[in-house]
């Protein structure tokens, strides 16, 4: 089985528009460990979202997923610059809150 990176393991889960360009994200390009990080500190930061359900099949990623996020939510800035990406490209009804 081949390795995939982060970016390519999340185009098999967040559909891409195809007219629309590709999404990129410089926190991606950080390494698997940061990027996985931001991603789900991004989630967490989401206003009115509490919880993010990660599935997994090994016990140990839920501690080091715990770890992760111990930092807490991104920065305003964080987070509205990966915010304006997604909005600028995202096909309107992916746009989720205000």
């Amino acid at each position: 089985m081949s390795q995939l990176t982060l970016r390519e393991s999340l185009r098999q889960f967040v559909p891409l528009p195809e007219n629309k360009g590709e999404f990129y994200y410089d926190f991606l390009q950080s390494g698997p460990a940061t990027a996985l990080a931001t991603a789900l500190r991004f989630t967490l930061s989401t206003p009115g979202v509490h919880t993010a359900i990660v599935g997994t099949t090994n016990p140990a990623r839920y501690a080091q997923n715990a770890a992760l996020i111990a930092a807490g939510n991104l920065s305003d800035e964080e987070y509205q610059e990966i915010r304006a990406i997604w909005e600028q490209r995202a096909d309107q009804h992916w746009l989720g809150l205000e």
